[in-house]
């Protein structure tokens, strides 16, 4: 399935679901008929067209700020520290006994 065909089918998924909240937005007139023309593209209506890609961007930043990725190094690394914790120093019980 080619990207374009799978945005299509994404989108026309997003068209048929029931929706119960609005959001309004203003745009300048050349943005709004880049929009129109995208949408046009797909075969979808515009309103379609801009919350399957913002569905899609919002995913990828939530994505990109909820997972950490670890080279194999660093990942190695990781593990080690949970098998082999240090000792705690002061600040740290410091810390526990502030906060228990």
């Amino acid at each position: 399935m080619t990207t374009s065909t799978a945005k299509r089918a994404t989108t026309k998924k997003i068209a048929r679901a029931k929706k119960d909240k609005m959001i309004n937005v203003r745009v300048q007139s050349h943005t709004k008929d880049l929009f129109d023309k995208a949408a046009d593209l797909l075969g979808v209506d515009t309103s379609s067209f801009i919350i399957a890609t913002v569905s899609e961007k919002a995913q990828e930043v939530l994505k990109e700020h909820e997972q950490i990725v670890l080279s194999e190094r660093d990942f190695a690394s990781f593990l080690a520290a949970l098998d082999n914790p240090p000792k705690p120093n002061e600040a740290l019980r410091k810390a526990v006994k502030k906060h228990a």
